[in-house]
């Protein structure tokens, strides 16, 4: 993530701009004969009081070359432009990455949060 400022120092007000690029390694397991993957995710930006204020969803295509199992990617380059006024810093916005899960995968991975607490 790279962020860059500029505020006016008589209003104290101006822009935010924050470059946010997402890392992911992967690694392929049996099943996945064909070597590819598409793995969804969002950013999504939001107040201190988590009220949503941008959220967009991408996806990052993987491609495991000859017998390579495991591979690190990254997603594209998303810029961001937050306003800054005298009530409002970058203090005030939250910055979240994570993965698009349908309901199935949800579900599952609930369960497997539950199995390893007992």
């Amino acid at each position: 993530m790279e962020c860059l400022t500029e505020v006016n120092k008589d209003t104290n007000s101006g822009n935010m701009e924050v470059a946010i690029t997402v890392s992911f390694g992967a690694k392929r397991g049996p099943a996945n004969i064909n070597k590819q993957a598409v793995l969804p995710y969002f950013i999504s930006v939001t107040d201190q009081k988590q009220n949503i204020l941008y959220r967009e969803k991408f996806k990052v295509s993987v491609r495991f070359p000859g017998n390579q199992s495991a591979i690190q990617v990254f997603g594209e380059t998303v810029k961001l432009e937050l306003p800054l006024t005298p009530k409002v810093s970058s203090e005030n916005y939250l910055i979240y990455t994570g993965f698009e899960l349908n309901r199935e995968q949800l579900l599952y991975n609930q369960r497997i949060k539950e199995r390893r607490r007992r």
